[in-house]
């Protein structure tokens, strides 16, 4: 029942969902800890991230907002990729000037990735 639990029928493979963020310093941030079978909306609706994130400010006051796919629903603290964005649109000058920093999100989970290959098991199975 547990392995049933575990199994994600996208990937078709077991495992556990985690939540991660990148902050503005480079540190990346895990939370919430789910079964494989979930999606990712779920897992951040899930975390305590997003009630947390209003109390959360710099040193101006600012108060930061999270940045995700365009999978993630649409959040007064979370806004994402425009899906079907019209060229030359607002929507899509958004998707050109987060491109880069959504880049720089991936060089991170890359990282985590190959410092500690076992965690991408699947990959190194024979």
């Amino acid at each position: 029942m547990l392995q049933r639990s575990q199994y994600n029928g996208h990937k078709r493979h077991h495992g556990f969902k985690v939540q991660n963020i990148i902050l503005p310093n480079g540190l990346m941030m895990c939370h919430a800890a789910e079964d494989g079978r979930h999606a990712d909306p779920f897992v951040l609706l899930q975390s305590t991230i997003l009630p947390d994130l209003p109390n959360m400010r710099d040193t101006t006051g600012r108060v930061y907002r999270l940045f995700g796919d365009a999978i993630y629903p649409q959040l007064p603290q979370l806004f994402r990729m425009h899906r079907m964005a019209a060229p030359g649109s607002p929507q899509a000058a958004l998707n050109d000037a987060m491109a880069s920093v959504r880049v720089a999100v991936e060089w991170g989970f890359n990282l985590v990735t190959n410092t500690f290959q076992g965690i991408d098991f699947i990959r190194w199975q024979r």
